[in-house]
């Protein structure tokens, strides 16, 4: 795939997506191919249903549509700040689904959301539309927590041997090759009996050393690691010390659960980073 060329921003007007505006923009100037990359900021205004004639119908929805205004109009004059050019698109309906069909529907290859949250129950479930682009999106997500910057020098790679742990194995390896950027492979093992611990932890080599073999066949530099804790503190701990610039996760974990939920390691990873989490499809 290699880099992308086809950005969705899905905006509104808070901090967070501010930041996820500006770090995206800077993050596309730094690109060699920049003029290839296509940028759209989207938002999204609630559909309104209730009982008013024509002209108090109108009035409420420009009143529902300001602050989407508001968020294109900031998009918009950032990235001619910039240099840049960017569609702006104001739709009505779920925020979440507008964002996830717009994306399918026009070949988009990333979506890109601010992630909110200072409190510890804001953390832990993102924002309900975060949180249901991430669970029903069919290309990758980039979630940029506030006063975070994006980029793809030094990534931390989260690996559990699952399916979705092996495409985002071959996500990070591309990215990594095409942005020229070193891998962190990661895995985790939590606290359990004493009596299989080993056994989890032969595992978990397993998992690095196989990513890690993988990288070597594309030429990225990579290092491996097995750490013993809770999964999302671990990952989010350990990238915090080693100065991450994002982490790669995939969008479910073993569980299977429900897409609206994710797995409940990948979302509280995303929850708790102080990087932008990338989640792959």
């Amino acid at each position: 795939m290699g880099r992308y060329k086809n950005i969705l921003i899905a905006i509104d007007e808070s901090d967070s997506s501010h930041n996820a505006v500006n770090e995206t923009l800077k993050f596309v100037l730094s690109d060699t191919q920049t003029e290839q990359i296509k940028l759209t900021a989207l938002t999204a205004a609630p559909a309104f249903e209730g009982e008013f004639g024509v002209l108090d119908l109108d009035k409420v929805w420009d009143a529902v549509c300001q602050p989407c205004k508001a968020a294109l109009a900031y998009a918009g004059k950032t990235a001619k700040d910039s240099g840049l050019d960017i569609s702006t698109v104001c739709l009505e309906g779920d925020p979440y689904q507008k964002v996830v069909d717009y994306a399918h529907e026009n070949d988009c290859d990333l979506i890109v959301m601010g992630r909110r949250g200072h409190t510890r129950l804001e953390r832990a479930f993102m924002g309900s539309v975060t949180s249901r682009v991430i669970g029903y999106s069919t290309v990758d997500v980039l979630a940029v927590p506030r006063d975070s910057k994006v980029g793809f020098d030094k990534i931390l790679l989260a690996v559990d041997g699952s399916k979705c742990s092996n495409n985002a194995t071959r996500r990070a390896v591309d990215i990594a090759a095409s942005y020229g950027g070193t891998l962190m492979i990661i895995s985790t093992v939590e606290p359990s009996n004493p009596r299989n611990e080993q056994a989890l932890t032969t595992a978990a080599e397993g998992f690095v050393n196989a990513a890690k073999d993988f990288a070597g066949l594309a030429g990225v530099p990579s290092e491996t690691f097995v750490v013993k804790g809770r999964a999302f503190e671990v990952v989010t701990n350990f990238a915090k010390e080693r100065g991450a610039n994002a982490i790669v996760v995939g969008s479910h974990g073993r569980t299977g659960l429900m897409r609206l939920i994710m797995g409940s390691v990948t979302e509280k990873i995303i929850g708790h980073a102080q990087c932008p989490v990338l989640v792959v499809r």
